[in-house]
């Protein structure tokens, strides 16, 4: 019998993979820096993102709940970019700027250039609105 000692057993966090608020000041930093390279964010903080925009839209949306329409805007603008310029982020119709945009559109807060802005700085085919599947 093979006795595996416990401290090369790692350890499972449950919320390691879950959107916190530490999430939201990493893409409110990027947005602050919109035009530089990976957003002014360190490669550790992009580590940080990479697994937490991947959780459901509905997980997005107890997250954003609570913030003001134009951080929803500023938070659309980070993760378009990141998905297009940062490896890693690539997120197709699974991409949290489905759920902030229909947010958006629900509160009727949508600015005029968002979906101009998105189609601009975007080459993923499914954004702003996603798949025709999912909205059926």
């Amino acid at each position: 019998m093979w006795l595996v000692p416990m401290s090369n057993i790692g350890q499972w966090n449950p919320n390691a993979n879950t959107l916190a608020s530490v999430h939201g000041q990493l893409l409110s930093k990027g947005a602050r820096k919109l035009e530089s390279p990976n957003l002014g964010l360190s490669q550790d903080e992009l580590a940080n993102l990479r697994p937490v925009i991947r959780q459901s839209g509905e997980t997005w949306e107890s997250f954003i709940i609570e913030q003001p329409s134009q951080i929803l805007v500023d938070w659309i603008k980070v993760l378009t970019i990141l998905e297009k310029d940062v490896s890693g982020f690539e997120l197709g119709d699974k991409s949290p700027v489905i759920t902030l945009y229909r947010i958006l559109k629900h509160r009727e807060e949508l600015p005029e250039d968002l979906l101009s802005w998105i189609k601009a700085h975007s080459n993923n085919r499914f954004l702003p609105y996603g798949s025709l599947l999912n909205r059926m």
